[in-house]
């Protein structure tokens, strides 16, 4: 996230929002982006991860390697780092629907390697060792229960100007949301919304996990969770919501 030098304020020019799959990262980025001069530059390793040299996905197997597109550092000293959790109770199911719905991704499997949650807290124990001593953790059903109040707390931690109405669009008009997103099929219920806490719901029906993959996605719940309950003791809370993570 980039916004420009403003002499009058106090804004932090580079914000770095690390986050999982299904964390709501598309409708917290509209959200930034209804900021005065936001923009967003969205997925800057997914490159890396599918097709760089050292790829990680076996997503694409037969693409060629884009020698660009590498997972080095990119100034990432210069940051503000920040990072958007979410339930892996929800956040995994999400990912198995898309990932197994060939209509909306382009995919034909659910891979619980890509529910991301290890990697999430080995990137925060990174980040803080080499970047940021006191990264910023927002978790997703604070941001849905409480928007306003969550996105000002989120902007005072990194040194953003709240601005009214940021958490809100007309919808189908999500900020920077184009028809010709190639990820459109994995934003299509953002696109649908009306700001950040008006999320229509997904029917979970029209796409069950299949019972053969039940002890797969209930095992990367499971695991993700261990993960999931560290991130989420150190989150933005606010004075009324001093919960435990669920279990």
């Amino acid at each position: 996230m980039e916004f420009p030098k403003n002499e009058e304020s106090k804004i932090v020019k580079n914000i770095f929002l690390w986050s999982a799959p299904r964390c709501l990262t598309t409708a917290f980025s509209c959200a930034i982006m209804n900021l005065k001069g936001g923009k967003c530059l969205a997925e800057s390793y997914a490159d890396a991860y599918h097709f760089g040299s050292q790829r990680k996905s076996d997503r694409y197997p037969n693409d060629p390697v884009k020698p660009n597109a590498t997972f080095e550092e990119q100034g990432l000293r210069e940051y503000k780092h920040s990072f958007l959790i979410r339930n892996p109770n929800k956040s995994i199911p999400s990912l198995y629907r898309v990932a197994t719905n060939t209509e909306v991704s382009g995919w034909d499997h659910f891979n619980p390697v890509e529910a991301g949650f290890r990697q999430l807290l080995e990137l925060y124990e990174f980040v803080v060792k080499e970047f940021d001593s006191s990264p910023v953790i927002i978790d997703a059903d604070d941001l849905l229960e409480s928007p306003e109040e969550m996105m000002k707390k989120y902007c005072e931690a990194t040194g953003l100007i709240y601005e009214e109405n940021m958490t809100t669009w007309e919808i189908g008009s999500a900020p920077e949301l184009g028809a010709a997103s190639s990820f459109n099929g994995w934003r299509e219920v953002v696109i649908r919304s009306t700001g950040l806490g008006k999320v229509p719901k997904k029917r979970t029906e029209d796409h069950p996990i299949k019972a053969s993959d039940e002890k797969e996605v209930n095992d990367s719940i499971n695991d993700s969770l261990r993960y999931y309950k560290v991130l989420y003791e150190k989150r933005l809370k606010l004075p009324s919501k001093q919960t435990k993570a669920q279990s």
